[in-house]
């Protein structure tokens, strides 16, 4: 018997141990920003006072000298961990869209991925402040270009618990359990946070020039989540769309999609979810000029998280589960990025030789950090990107010449068409120009592997794509 309960003793103690270690290395199940509503910051003073960290980090909402960053966070069930935080939230758009010096609101919805949260000085959250301070140099530009006052700039940045273990290891095991996590949040309350920006949008353009928009981005399972909440919601507007260009034989029928712009970078999320959405936006082979990309996946042809960690796991999860055909068992357990059937465009850097000047950069603001330079999560800075505020004097001197930022070659959607530097083509002549739905192979040195994302590259490429949407959409509400 004593030898029996030796044995049992030595097997039980490293899986206590390991029990231990788990519960100590999870991440508290709370939210970061509650209950303080608004607080005044600023970059400098996040970086060097200690003091005034603390007391941003329980605020849900950052008013900055160049835009204003709202926190909406959700509990690993999908429910608003406060309600107050969407309250107070979208007062604050309502006062940014009637300053008198405003002309609307640039919402930008950021949901971030594995191993991340609201915490003040995550690496995401430091990262899409400068993101947002890139943005308002561009709303500078536009507004510079066509004489017009700029937008204000309102970053959303909705967060869960992507980070729920810290342990070097069990962190990375973690992936799956999020995955799912991931699709809950997606489909809980998010739905409504999103919803109630796209009919703010809507009450202020009523109310005003018409000019507000509103775009939302998902890295990783951040994509998961966005796409879970908004899926339906593509399928449905797509299919009204379809069945009314039948009906009335018109291609100008323009397909809504969800706010102004859905951006999904590097999605952690089977390609079978997809699939109704590819076939419908393929269903039209002749789409309007007028008619803007309602969805924008990239994904980058390095990224190992979801190009092979993600079909390992796919392959154990669905060992059971039944397809009819090789191509839909690939598809269920392929990544959307990774599987090949349902891209639309390549993406890639213009060759230095080739590009003309300097009109590959748009804006010369975002610096790409070396390591020598980079900062840390610390400081509450990013460790990739620093983005500077420009004079007004760089800024008109760009605006004159944002022509030739804009596209170069033939105007139809994925032909052969320049965004900051970057050059997309469609993968095929099946592919309809001015499709609203693309599925987007990059380079690595556009998105590099799985997180890289913040880098002068990618931000330029995707401030172009905005401009030139910004126009489609007026386009298509212009008399």
């Amino acid at each position: 018997m004593r030898r029996y309960l030796q044995v049992s003793c030595s097997i039980f103690h490293p899986f206590l141990a390991l029990f231990l270690l788990l519960v100590a290395g999870c991440t508290p199940h709370a939210p970061y920003r509650v209950p303080d509503p608004v607080i005044q910051t600023n970059s400098v003073n996040l970086a060097s006072d200690p003091e005034h960290r603390d007391q941003v980090a329980s605020h849900n909402v950052e008013r900055h000298p160049e835009f204003t960053l709202g926190f909406v966070e959700f509990d690993d069930q999908g429910d608003f961990w406060s309600r107050t935080q969407v309250n107070t939230l979208q007062q604050v758009i309502l006062d940014e869209a009637h300053r008198g010096d405003s002309q609307g609101v640039l919402m930008v919805v950021f949901i971030h991925g594995w191993k991340h949260n609201a915490a003040v000085c995550d690496e995401n959250v430091a990262c899409f402040r400068e993101v947002l301070q890139s943005l308002y140099n561009l709303e500078r530009l536009r507004a510079a270009e066509s004489a017009s006052p700029a937008r204000r700039i309102v970053g959303v940045y909705a967060g869960w618990r992507g980070l729920s273990v810290t342990p070097f290891g069990l962190k990375e095991l973690s992936f799956w359990t999020r995955k799912n996590t991931a699709h809950r949040v997606g489909g809980g309350q998010v739905l409504e946070l999103l919803t109630s920006l796209e009919e703010l949008r809507d009450r202020i353009n009523a109310t005003g020039d018409g000019n507000s928009k509103l775009i939302s981005i998902g890295h990783s399972f951040g994509a998961a989540v966005t796409y879970s909440a908004v899926s339906n919601l593509f399928l449905e507007r797509l299919t009204r769309s379809n069945v009314q260009a039948v009906d009335d034989g018109d291609r100008d029928v323009l397909a809504n999609g969800f706010g102004d712009l859905v951006i999904l970078v590097n999605p952690a999320f089977e390609a079978s979810l997809y699939s109704g959405i590819h076939e419908l936006s393929l269903a039209r082979d002749d789409w309007s000029p007028r008619q803007p990309a309602a969805l924008f996946v990239i994904s980058s042809e390095t990224d190992t998280a979801t190009g092979k960690a993600f079909p390992i796991g796919r392959h154990l999860s669905t060992l059971f589960q039944r397809t009819r055909s090789p191509e839909q068992k690939a598809a269920l357990t392929t990544s959307l990025g990774n599987y090949v059937p349902y891209r639309t465009h390549n993406a890639q850097k213009i060759p230095v030789e080739t590009a003309r000047g300097e009109h590959s950069r748009l804006l010369p603001d975002v610096i790409e950090l070396t390591q020598g330079q980079a900062r840390g999560a610390g400081d509450c800075q990013c460790s990739y990107i620093d983005t500077q505020i420009l004079s007004d004097r760089d800024i008109q001197r760009y605006a004159e010449r944002l022509t030739d930022y804009r596209l170069a070659t033939d105007k139809r959607l994925g032909e052969r068409q320049q965004y900051g530097g970057v050059e997309m083509r469609r993968v095929n002549e099946a592919i309809p120009p001015y499709l609203p739905f693309l599925v987007v192979g990059a380079t690595d040195d556009i998105v590099t592997q799985h997180n890289g994302i913040y880098n002068q590259l990618f931000i330029d490429f995707m401030r172009a794509f905005l401009l030139e949407m910004d126009t489609r959409s007026e386009s298509a509400v212009s008399p």
